[in-house]
This record gives C-alpha cells, sequence and structure tokens, in this order.
C-alpha cells in the first residue's frame, strides 16, 4: 500500500511537471538559442514575412542594407532553428531588385515546392514598382517565371508597393497593395498567370484599382482567394483626416465589385474613436473573417491593439465581444499590432510589439484571445506574452502556426539609441497546442454546404440571377415573396441533384420595391432580400 501511494504520488508530481512544461506561451528551448535566432546580414536588415512549409521547414522573408542598397533576402530555417543547408547559401538567399532594391512582405509556396515573394522594387527616385519573384525549391531563381524569375509591375510611373500575394486554386497569382495616382492612393489588385505574365481576364488588363466611392488614400495589405474566384482584401481608408477606418473589398472573378457583399462590395468600419490602420487578415472556414492592426485616439495617446469580426456577408458578427470588434489595451504604449492567425480551436492570435514600463524601447508581444474575444488566460496565464531581446527594439511583422501547435514570429531587432548596431531578422518560436485552421477547407466548407447566394445585380432592373448550391439531392423550391409577404413567382419547384445551380427572374412586370426570394428543402430553408429599381 505505502509504495502504491508513492507511486500515485509520483504519477502526479510527473503529470504537473508535465503540464507547466507545456504550458502555452513560452519560448521554446528547443529552437535556435532558448526560443530565438538572430540572423546579422550586412549591414543589417529586418523580417516582414513569413511562412511555414508544408515540411516543417520555416521562410523568412524581409530585407538586408549592402553598401546603400536594399536587397531582398530570404531565409529558410529548419525545425530546430538552424539554417537549411540546402537552401541558398547556407539557408540564405540575397536578390538584387534594380538600383536600390526593396523589401519582402509576403510569401507563398506552391504545390510543387517554388516559392512567391511578393514586394516592391525601387529603382529610380521617387519610383516604387510591384516585385513579383518566383524561386526554385533549393532558393535559386526560377528563370521559367517572368524576366529571370523577376516580374516588374508600374502602375502608374510613380509609387506603387506590393504587400501581400495569395495563389488561386488554378495556380493564378494575386498581388495587392496601392499606387499613387492622380487622385490619391488607391486600393490595387493583380492577377499573374503561372509564368508570371499578367491576366488580361481581370480588370485591365490584369489590374483593377478599387473604385472606392470616399477617400483620397486606401491601402491594401492582406488577401485571400475565396470559392468561384472571389478574392477578400483587407487593408486601411483615409478618408478625411484624422479618420481612419478598417475596410475590406471582395471583388468578383473578373475583377468588378461583389455587390453581395457589405455596401456594394466594400466595408469600413471604426474600431477606435479616430485612427484605425489593419494591417492583417485571418480567415475561418465558414467564411467568417478577421481584421486586426490597431488604433489610438487622435491626436494625443497611445495606439492599442484592435480587431474586428465579420461574418461571410461583411456584416460585423455579434457573438464576437457583443459588438463584433475589440480595442486591446496592454498597458503600455505605442502598441500595435501586426500580424494575425487563427487557431483550429477558435483561438486568435494577435502580434506586434509594445512598449512596457515606460521603457524606451517596444518588447515583441503576442495575444492570445479566446473565440468570443475574452483573453484566454490559459495562454501563458494572461493571455499576453512580451519577450525583451537584449534591451533593444523588438518589433514583429508577421506569425505563423505549426501543425503541431508552436508558433512562430519574425520581426526586427535594433538599436534606436545607437545607430551603429546592425539591426538584425529576428525568429522566435512559443509553445503552443493547437495548429493552423485549415484556410484551404474554406472552398469545400463554403461550396459543399446547402448554400444561397446573394442575388446578382442587386440593386437590378429587370432582371437580377440567383445562385445556390447542395450538397445531396432533394425535391427544392425557389420563390419570390413581396415585402408583405405575398408569393409573386416561383423559379423552382423539383428535385434537383447535388451541384450548384443558378436561374435569372426577369422582373419586368413587376413595380419597383424590396422583394425576398428563399430557397427551400426538406430540412433548411433560407431568405435574402434584393431590390428591384426601375
Amino acid at each position: 500500500m505505502k509504495n502504491l501511494k508513492y507511486k500515485i504520488l509520483w504519477s502526479i508530481i510527473i503529470l504537473l511537471s508535465i503540464n507547466s512544461i507545456a504550458q502555452d506561451g513560452l519560448l521554446d528551448s528547443t529552437f535556435g538559442n532558448g526560443g530565438i535566432v538572430l540572423t546579422e546580414i550586412g549591414f543589417g536588415g529586418g523580417a516582414e514575412a513569413l511562412k511555414i512549409q508544408d515540411n516543417g521547414k520555416i521562410l523568412v522573408g524581409g530585407y538586408a542594407a549592402f553598401n546603400m542598397r536594399t536587397y531582398f533576402v530570404l531565409i529558410r530555417f529548419n525545425e530546430d532553428g538552424s539554417y537549411d543547408d540546402s537552401f541558398g547559401s547556407n539557408g540564405v538567399v540575397t536578390t538584387q531588385m534594380g538600383i536600390n532594391g526593396f523589401r519582402i512582405k509576403s510569401i507563398e509556396v506552391q504545390e510543387d515546392d517554388k516559392i512567391l515573394v511578393a514586394g516592391s522594387y525601387h529603382d529610380i527616385n521617387p519610383q516604387f514598382d510591384i516585385a513579383l519573384v518566383r524561386y526554385n525549391s533549393d532558393g535559386s531563381l526560377d528563370n521559367s517565371f517572368g524576366n529571370g524569375g523577376k516580374v516588374i509591375i508600374d502602375i502608374m510611373n510613380n509609387i506603387d508597393s506590393g504587400d501581400d500575394l495569395s495563389i488561386q486554386e488554378d495556380g493564378k497569382i494575386i498581388v495587392v497593395g496601392s499606387a499613387v495616382t492622380a487622385n490619391g492612393q488607391k486600393m490595387i489588385a493583380l492577377r499573374y498567370m503561372t509564368d508570371g505574365s499578367l491576366d488580361a481576364t481581370f480588370g485591365n488588363d490584369g489590374v483593377v484599382i478599387v473604385p472606392y466611392p470616399e477617400g483620397r488614400i486606401q491601402v491594401a495589405n492582406n488577401v485571400a482567394t475565396l470559392p468561384k474566384g472571389k478574392i477578400l482584401i483587407s487593408g486601411t481608408l483615409w478618408p478625411v483626416s484624422p479618420y481612419t477606418f478598417f475596410t475590406a473589398v471582395r471583388l468578383l472573378a473578373n475583377g468588378d465589385l461583389d455587390s453581395s457583399f457589405a455596401n456594394y462590395g466594400i466595408l469600413s468600419t471604426s474600431v477606435g474613436e479616430y485612427g484605425n490602420l489593419c494591417t492583417s487578415m485571418a480567415l475561418y472556414p465558414n467564411g467568417k473573417f478577421i481584421l486586426t492592426g490597431f488604433s489610438y485616439p487622435f491626436p494625443s495617446g497611445h495606439s492599442s491593439y484592435s480587431i474586428a469580426r465579420y461574418n461571410e456577408n461583411g456584416s460585423l458578427d455579434s457573438s464576437f465581444n457583443s459588438t463584433g470588434m475589440k480595442i486591446i489595451d496592454l498597458g503600455g504604449t505605442l502598441e500595435e499590432s501586426n500580424g494575425c492567425k487563427i487557431q483550429s480551436d477558435g483561438k486568435i492570435l494577435l502580434t506586434g510589439q509594445s512598449r512596457q514600463n515606460q521603457t524606451l524601447f517596444n518588447d515583441f508581444t503576442i495575444v492570445r484571445l479566446e473565440a468570443d474575444g475574452s483573453f484566454d488566460n490559459s495562454f501563458n496565464s494572461s493571455g499576453v506574452v512580451f519577450t525583451d531581446v537584449y534591451g533593444l527594439e523588438n518589433r514583429a511583422f508577421a506569425i505563423d502556426l505549426q501543425n503541431d501547435g508552436k508558433i512562430v514570429i519574425a520581426g526586427i531587432t535594433y538599436s534606436i539609441s545607437s545607430p551603429d548596431t546592425v539591426a538584425k531578422i529576428t525568429t522566435l518560436r512559443y509553445t503552443g497546442s493547437a495548429g493552423p485552421v485549415n484556410v484551404d477547407s474554406i472552398n469545400n466548407n463554403i461550396v459543399n454546404t446547402f448554400y444561397l447566394e446573394q442575388n446578382y445585380p442587386n440593386p437590378f432592373n429587370p432582371s437580377t440571377k440567383i445562385s445556390w448550391q447542395v450538397t445531396v439531392g432533394s425535391h427544392q423550391t425557389l420563390k419570390i415573396y413581396d415585402v408583405l409577404g405575398n408569393e409573386v413567382a416561383t423559379l423552382v419547384d423539383e428535385y434537383k441533384s447535388a451541384g450548384s445551380y443558378e436561374v435569372e427572374w426577369n422582373a419586368s412586370s413587376y413595380p419597383s420595391g424590396i422583394y425576398f426570394y428563399q430557397l427551400k428543402n426538406e430540412t433548411f430553408f433560407e431568405t435574402k432580400k434584393m431590390i428591384l429599381i426601375k
């Protein structure tokens, strides 16, 4: 009996020890030097992009200075934080981009393991162009893509930027950013073919300048591809000083605004009272999405992390913090969130920097929220982690999740007070327990449900199209009702197999007004509103 008690006691101690070791939010001692890898290249550099490959290797992208020029820098680490010698030169690739070069802002990996990066190209002052570069899996430039692996696009012979990229299911490539035009800075989207040429079926010869109805400044910094070729883009809208807003637009496959999303394809949200800068976006498999960034009172006061969650149609999701929005004050100053990720358990990660305890420098910062927007106290006991590297300025710009739940962030460490201190590309890994949400399942999750789409066009005159998808065959009805609930038309009343369908309603014999269409079978019904204007 005595031995049994000792065995039970030791079992409890071991379990408690394991639980302590496995706590989320701690620097991972199995990665680099105590969870941190500092990379010094040339006269200094920083990281702004991060991607974990399917094989667990970690790609970090950014820039480094050489002889008064900045170069694209791409680094690949093994899972333990050591440099991958099979990639470039000792795990590092530097690419000269024009006379002055610039920086990588986004990384994606194709199914054939070739690596795409997007960023900006600086050749002749003050001109910046959009750069898209493709590398082979060993880090060499892919000569089958563009001109020697590079594609440079000049939109307005002025200042253009490429800030994010996404790969469609058909292999076409979307790059978003901004371009300075005669009417101000505008949000842009470009679509490329797999060989790097622009896709002439998208917008104006492959380029879309988003037609915002207001505001001289619109900046795009994130993009996601959706079912049926639709594209979701997020960024910041500046209609009039000092007010800025989170914004997102949804485009159809041809580049037109999707009028079934938010306010004729465009949403804008003021999370804070004055300034709101959206820096990142993440999607759920059910089509919901979050926008994150930082907000601040203008003209004084410190910035705070901020987040908003939306339904698939662009409306705010009231199940998140009751309003769909949240200001996250961490008690410091200069709090700026630059990246976000959704875990498979629905918890939300934000990363960036925060200046704590009235110090001179920022710390790397990670916040984890529960799915409802409250702090996750199982994450470092408070929901927040601050990491000070060498008492210097630390800023995180990118975050990704490993399949085992470990959290990787990347950014820059440098000294504000000592310009002789070389800026370093900094990569950190923390313990975690839930892997990334399967964003690839969006295409299956949304399409493979009984799903009724918003009619298009809307408003309309006199005809509009209604589309829907079903996963199993059933007897279905699609009926039109007026604003008083009277049935005015039956468009479908028959058995239909699993698949996607579309019908057209010609309302030339009906008066202007609000109408409703309802799709129904034995177990499901959904109703949407449409407007007829003559």
